[in-house]
């Protein structure tokens, strides 16, 4: 990777999740990661071996229906659970509620198993689910080099 170098997009596939109802774009040369048992989501990255740079969707259902109201307590939560990361630095957050779609996003940086990565997550509710949407880097270079593509799953994310 040469400093300003970002990776070539050669094509995109959509993951389509039927039981959830979400889809997105990535590349399609990515490989999937299995995901941990008891929990639903996906994950896709550019390396078989190691999925420290990576795009996920966990989906998590919940028992009652969240809603504009719930913004508020949600996001004052949502910080709150970032601040305990190691060296967190928030570069960015944002909240908002659209229709049926409550949001909470932030990009940032963290300390994990001694490596500063970097990271966009948003987290959105749409009924009685919660989608989880992470973009990392494994580390900060990491994450410069494959934004254009991070940035692709993360802006083609639709949910049904």
């Amino acid at each position: 990777m040469a400093e300003g170098e970002t990776p070539a997009f050669t094509g995109l596939q959509l993951h389509n999740d039927k039981k959830w109802r979400f889809s997105f774009w990535f590349p399609h040369e990515w490989h999937s990661y299995p995901f941990p048992k008891k929990r639903e989501g996906v994950a896709y990255g550019p390396f078989a071996d190691d999925p420290s740079t990576s795009f996920s969707v966990e989906v998590t259902p919940l028992d009652t229906v969240v809603t504009a109201d719930d913004l508020e307590p949600l996001y004052e939560g949502f910080i709150e659970g970032l601040q305990r990361l190691p060296d967190m630095s928030i570069e960015w957050q944002d909240k908002w509620a659209v229709a049926a779609l409550t949001g909470l996003e932030a990009k940032y940086t963290f300390t994990e198993q001694g490596v500063t990565r970097k990271r966009w997550i948003r987290l959105l509710y749409e009924g009685k689910r919660q989608f989880l949407a992470v973009a990392q880097g494994a580390t900060v270079k990491d994450y410069a080099y494959w934004e254009p593509m991070l940035y692709e799953c993360m802006a083609t994310l639709k949910i049904d």
